[in-house]
Order: structure tokens, then C-alpha cells, then sequence
């Protein structure tokens, strides 16, 4: 009998909820549900385009990045390259200034100032190497004028004259 009477209360309790159901239904809940569902759903659709949209922005800017990296790289090349070409034109002017003075020191006789320039500095540096040469032999001199300064006062020779006057006396 347990067996009924547990069968019996499932049944009682399948029946309280099929009214429970009957109500809810009744109420106009479902459709309240129902509709909840389907605006989850659009949200859901929203959400999905937006994240897609987000999606394509990122990679958008992306590329902007990219594009700003690359002009700015660009910007400093054509930067450079104008930097290069005014130095350039500076560097011809010169070289024309240098080409209009060496024209100009060649018609007053530069070729014969630059000859004479380089014939003084070997006659220069020849004179040089003879003071050079005349120094040393010089400095040779006095040291053997010293050598013989000392040599002269040592006591057998600074009584030489002496000694030689009387050896001569003593042999006349």
C-alpha cells in the first residue's frame, strides 16, 4: 500500500504543478517570458554586430597606425633628402668659389709664388740641417776645449812652460 499511496502523492504533486502551469499560462506570463526570450535575442544580434563592427575599427586603426608610421618615415626621408640637397648646393658653391680664386691666383702668378714656396722650403730645410750639423760640431769643440782646459791644469802640464824654458836654457 505504501507503493499507492507514494504513487498517489506524485500524482498530487504532478497535478499542482500542471495547475501551477494552467495558471502561469492563464496569467499571460508565458508571453511576458516569450517575449523576454525574444528581446535576448535581438540584444544578442546587437551585441554580435557590435563586437563585429569593434572588430573592423581595431583593424582600422590598425592600419592608420601603420599609414602614420610610414608617413612620418617618409616625412623624415624627404626631410633628409632636402637637407642633403641644400648641403649639396652649398658644397658646389664652394667648389665654385675655390675654382674662381685658383683662376684668380693663377692670372696674378700663383704658379711662380707656389714654385718659389717650395724651393724656400727646401733651402729652409737645408739651412737647418746644416745649423743642425754646425750645433753638433760646435757642442763637439767646446767639450774637447773643456777636455783640454783640464788637461792644461793638471800640475805636469801647468808648469810646461817653465819646464820647457829651462830644458832650453839647459840645452843651449
Amino acid at each position: 500500500m505504501s507503493e499507492i499511496s507514494e504513487v498517489s502523492g506524485h500524482h498530487r504533486r504532478i497535478k499542482e504543478m500542471h495547475g501551477d502551469v494552467k495558471r502561469y499560462v492563464l496569467s499571460g506570463r508565458e508571453k511576458e517570458a516569450e517575449d523576454c526570450r525574444r528581446r535576448m535575442e535581438e540584444t544578442r544580434a546587437e551585441l554580435d554586430e557590435l563586437n563585429k563592427q569593434k572588430a573592423e575599427l581595431e583593424e582600422q586603426q590598425s592600419k592608420f597606425q601603420e599609414n602614420l608610421s610610414t608617413a612620418k618615415v617618409r616625412l623624415r626621408e624627404i626631410e633628409d633628402n632636402c637637407q642633403f640637397l641644400k648641403k649639396q648646393a652649398d658644397a658646389k658653391m664652394l667648389q665654385d668659389e675655390i675654382e674662381s680664386k685658383k683662376a684668380e691666383l693663377q692670372s696674378r702668378g700663383f704658379e711662380n709664388y707656389e714654385s718659389q714656396y717650395h724651393l724656400l722650403q727646401k733651402k729652409r730645410e737645408e739651412l737647418s740641417k746644416r745649423k743642425g750639423q754646425a750645433e753638433g760640431h760646435c757642442s763637439g769643440l767646446e767639450l774637447q776645449t773643456v777636455r783640454l782646459k783640464r788637461e792644461l791644469n793638471e800640475k805636469r802640464l801647468k808648469d810646461a812652460p817653465k819646464n820647457y824654458t829651462h830644458k832650453k836654457i839647459d840645452i843651449d
